[in-house]
């Protein structure tokens, strides 16, 4: 059985419609009314795999991918015809306005905590959906507030309570209660932020409006970073105990958690895959000097940044936030994430070169991010090995 899961060009051998049984692909949906043969809608501005597939691909075969490709430069054309038409239209009316505003969520927070947990968690789990798998679910909604269920590591919700001691202004939820479901999974209840993810309205959004969602980005991070890391390790995950280091969970790390880390030359260390030395031979400038201690969300690409009307309404998926160096909110933000690419004007005019200047250590966490990490991960784990059987340990210099 031969499955046909990417372009023709890049196939190994000729593809022959008759001995293919199966074709895969991915779709994009633009338009609300888009639903698959069996009725099923098509999800709105996210990405869907598609499986046509035959029994006797002979009689007859499925369609040849290049007429999907074909379908494909002609549904662009029409988008953005329909991207003009959408532009001409005023921003729909604002959400913000109609929620409650951070006073009123404060009050019922505390009337709600009055009620005893039991309670509390029993009606939780009665306004979760009946599903196996929970990470996101929507548990309340109406015209002036939300709630939000997420499933939580600890981490989200000391940095939630963290931002709402050390930076209310930053428009972060606010966190309402944790609970344990039915499966012991803890799970973390939060408000909702008005707004639409910022990727799925860039496109409209004129140059003035994007250089505003710049600064006003720029001053939510220029707060959080004020954020003084009060535990010993330098970079750490949050912990509900300020004066205490947990691990960090930035899958970019590590792909489980780790750390933290006392020092910087231990991060290095550990970034390097033991082998700081290769690095600092290839790449002098990034080790010139050592880097502060920052607050960092390191997840700020546009799917997490919230749109209301043309503006920056919330940022939201702070659990792998942290105390990172200094350059990591830029580093993830230039190179890592779901849509970099068009995040990356963003990030320039908010640090205005600043971490291009000092070394361009960016190209350096470039390589880590874009498959380097995990050869080098591979070879630390070699050298920390031969290290155990008696080889003397690298020292700082």
């Amino acid at each position: 059985m031969r499955v046909l899961t990417r372009s023709p060009e890049y196939e190994k051998e000729p593809v022959i419609m008759e001995t293919i049984n199966a074709i895969q692909f991915a779709g994009y949906a633009y338009d609300a009314n888009l639903h698959y043969c069996d009725g099923t809608p098509l999800p709105m501005n996210k990405m869907s795999l598609a499986r046509l597939s035959t029994d006797s691909p002979s009689e007859p075969p499925l369609p040849s991918p290049y007429l999907v490709q074909l379908q494909r430069s002609f549904a662009n054309a029409l988008k953005q015809f329909s991207v003009e038409e959408e532009c001409a239209q005023p921003w729909p009316e604002r959400q913000a306005p109609k929620f409650w505003n951070r006073s009123w969520l404060l009050f019922f927070r505390r009337l709600w905590h009055f009620v005893l947990r039991c309670f509390r968690t029993w009606k939780y789990r009665r306004m979760l959906p009946p599903c196996d798998q929970i990470y996101v679910n929507q548990i309340y909604e109406s015209s002036s507030v939300g709630l939000i269920a997420k499933r939580d590591k600890g981490n989200e919700t000391a940095a939630l309570a963290l931002l709402e001691a050390e930076a209310p202004d930053v428009p972060a939820p606010l966190l309402i209660d944790t609970f344990e479901d039915g499966d012991g999974n803890s799970i973390a209840a939060m408000t909702q932020v008005p707004g639409v993810q910022a990727i799925s309205v860039l496109y409209r959004m004129t140059y003035q409006e994007r250089r505003q969602f710049a600064d006003d980005l720029g001053a939510a991070i220029a707060q959080i970073r004020q954020i003084s890391n009060m535990s010993k390790p330098l970079f750490t995950g949050i912990s509900k105990i300020r004066s205490q280091g947990s691990k960090i969970h930035d899958p970019c790390v590590g792909y489980e958690a780790c750390g933290p880390f006392e020092n910087e030359w231990d991060w290095n260390m550990f970034m390097t895959g033991g082998r700081p030395e290769f690095w600092r031979s290839s790449h002098p400038e990034a080790f010139l000097s050592e880097h502060e201690s920052k607050f960092t969300h390191a997840d700020l690409h546009l799917n997490n940044n919230l749109v209301d009307a043309g503006k920056l309404s919330g940022i939201i998926d702070w659990e792998i936030s942290g105390f990172y160096p200094e350059y990591w909110e830029f580093a993830k933000g230039m190179h890592a994430g779901l849509n970099s690419r068009s995040s990356r004007p963003i990030h320039r005019q908010i640090w205005q070169g600043k971490y291009e200047a000092k070394g361009n250590w960016w190209r350096l966490s470039c390589l880590f991010f874009r498959g380097g990490l995990r050869a080098l991960k591979s070879e630390g784990r070699r050298v920390r090995a031969q290290n155990t059987k008696g080889q003397k340990t690298p020292t700082r210099k």
